[in-house]
């Protein structure tokens, strides 16, 4: 059978469209699907995330406690700056962690107006800020922190860091604003604690004895701070001080001998005479040097002495007021490294003083002249141990003086 073929150019002839057509028209019926497809989806509404709050303690007005400081909080949202401001100085703070808390390092002066400026910021990056402006008061009683050091001293190894207050600070968070407010810094890194005595006297001691030759400075913030009884600081308190040579006497009052070490090396061996194991039958009290670890409280050349500054007036152990030469006191009942011509005889074999170390004329001079403040004097041996009255601060063990500390064992930090 014959195949019917339409002519060319016949309006039945199939016609193929080029390429750029057909993806054209893909193009525009995937456009209609996506359209429509889209008109099914739900409409998705963003819910702004809530506005920060910013809150600054104190509020504003007059009479602010000082010792509260300053205290910036952030609901919803994150704190990102705080502006604290007394004339032109700029006060401290530290932010929380999570940035919702800010709060200044130390106490604020006293009769001194300060201006706040906080800022904070929601999920959303808006930003909002508060403001406040207060006037501290000016306290009626003032209190007055004193130490054992003067700018510019060096002392021994052993000495202690001592605050005294003339009004009584009771209450751990009171005693914790103190700690938190002594800061010190060192030419060498030293672990150590502040450790409370009453009321009116906190100490800090590294757990060992300071490394030779660091230099110390203390900075304490401790204006604002306030009393039990309501009294203010008003002043700060910046010293300081170094450390010298590492001095060391050990006595042995078993074998009457004392050593004394330079920097961590022996430099002397001498004989000596500790006190005897014998009592007063007046008083009763046994004259025994008693062991323990101490340090050199001041020297003097001559100290006067006399058996009434240990309650004997009279009786076989009685001794009127005496010139002693060469002599370093070491605690603070009355014991003394000093010149003892009179024992010559017995250094070295027997103990027979009222509580002192005896050495020869020969060494006292020597003794006395490398003496400072502070070095240790560790006695050893004795049948009779160290009385409450000569406790120092290195009879504690460390427990037990952390266990007097409010914020416990920190590092120094690094003195610039």
């Amino acid at each position: 059978m014959a195949v019917r073929r339409w002519p060319r150019g016949s309006r039945h002839s199939a016609v193929v469209p080029p390429a750029a057509a057909v993806a054209a028209m893909a193009l525009a019926l995937s456009g209609c699907t996506a359209r429509a497809n889209a008109a099914k989806r739900p409409v998705v509404h963003h819910t702004p995330a809530p506005a920060a709050q910013v809150t600054v303690l104190p509020a504003g007005g007059k009479h602010a406690r000082p010792d509260r400081g300053v205290t910036v909080t952030a609901l919803n949202g994150k704190i990102t700056n705080v502006s604290v401001m007394a004339g032109s100085r700029s006060v401290q703070g530290t932010l929380s962690t999570d940035g919702t808390l800010w709060r200044t390092d130390y106490a604020l002066g006293t009769g001194t107006r300060y201006t706040v400026t906080a800022a904070a910021v929601n999920k959303d990056g808006k930003s909002v800020t508060a403001t406040s402006s207060f006037t501290t008061f000016a306290p009626d009683t003032v209190m007055t922190p004193t130490t054992n050091m003067s700018d510019g001293d060096t002392v021994g190894v052993g000495e202690p860091l001592v605050v005294q207050f003339d009004h009584p600070i009771s209450g751990a968070a009171n005693r914790a604003a103190v700690e938190r407010s002594l800061v010190l810094e060192t030419s060498t890194p030293v672990m150590g604690a502040w450790s409370w005595f009453g009321s009116e006297e906190v100490d800090f001691r590294p757990r060992t004895y300071w490394p030779a030759h660091t230099s110390v400075l203390l900075d304490f913030h401790a204006a604002g701070l306030r009393a039990s009884d309501g009294a203010y600081a008003t002043q700060n308190l910046r010293l300081r001080y170094s450390i010298g040579d590492s001095q060391v006497t050990i006595v042995n009052t078993r074998t009457y001998r004392l050593r004394y070490y330079l920097n961590g090396k022996l430099l002397w061996n001498w004989p000596e005479s500790s006190g005897m194991h014998e009592a007063d039958p007046a008083t009763g009290q046994y004259f025994d040097t008693e062991s323990g670890t101490f340090v050199v409280l001041y020297k003097k050349n001559p100290e006067i002495m006399s058996s009434r500054s240990v309650g004997i007036t009279s009786g076989p152990f009685y001794y009127p007021p005496t010139p002693v030469y060469y002599a370093v006191k070491f605690t603070p009942s009355g014991n003394y490294v000093h010149d003892a011509p009179w024992s010559v005889g017995d250094q070295g074999n027997s103990n027979v003083s009222h509580g002192c170390v005896n050495i020869s004329p020969d060494d006292a001079p020597l003794y006395y002249n490398r003496a400072q403040v502070g070095d240790v004097v560790v006695i050893k041996n004795s049948p009779v141990q160290a009385t409450p009255g000569d406790v120092s601060d290195w009879m504690y063990t460390w427990p037990t003086w952390l266990r007097q500390s409010e914020l416990g064992a920190f590092t120094t930090a690094s003195l610039g």
